[in-house]
């Protein structure tokens, strides 16, 4: 999940939780990725011991009720609609973490299936990709926006670097990822 053409590219992003262990639970690993609105990391969840993926709202946006309503939206969704094309949700939490000796700030997470592959954007970068590749790679994407327009959902942000390539028996696959601009049909009436 790495996404790097929105606001994070005009503004850095001075804090890294990585080694922080959220909700006594998901121990974060490495920054993947990061965006405007929130960083991504591998990390170890301490109960199964499996690898997720954990994205992390930074905390410059935990005081905006829209970006937060947002952010909640997207792991709602993620959980709700599922499609092997679409990366799925696993868990959604907020914790209050201390900053100071007398201050505590919200810790908003989700926590999502860690996919194992290239965004779509970093591949196209290094080269162009020939049709027979990507034609494969295409439907797999529309595969998983039929199966969020079915449950009444328009993803309102698909670009290269929000879909990734993975490798699954010998082939590669495309994967839908980041719905944080996502929004229910039903709610633009």
């Amino acid at each position: 999940m790495t996404q790097s053409h929105d606001l994070a590219a005009r503004f850095a992003i001075d804090h890294d939780f990585t080694g922080e262990t959220l909700g006594k639970r998901y121990m974060l690993e490495r920054r993947i990725g990061y965006g405007g609105t929130a960083s991504i990391y591998a990390a170890k969840d301490l109960t199964t011991k499996a690898t997720v993926a954990v994205k992390v709202l930074h905390p410059e946006h935990n005081q905006n009720q829209d970006i937060a309503r947002r952010f909640t939206q997207e792991a709602q969704i993620a959980a709700q609609v599922r499609h092997p094309r679409l990366v799925r949700a696993h868990d959604l939490g907020c914790f209050m973490t201390l900053v100071g000796a007398e201050t505590s700030e919200p810790r908003r997470y989700t926590v999502f299936e860690l996919v194992k592959g290239r965004s779509i954007g970093k591949t196209l970068a290094e080269s162009a990709m020939p049709w027979q590749r990507t034609v494969p790679i295409v439907l797999d994407l529309l595969s998983g926006l039929a199966a969020l327009h079915a449950r009444g959902v328009a993803h309102r942000d698909i670009s290269p670097n929000n879909a990734m390539i993975e490798v699954q028996d010998g082939r590669e696959r495309g994967r839908l990822l980041d719905l944080g601009y996502a929004r229910m049909i039903e709610e633009d009436k």
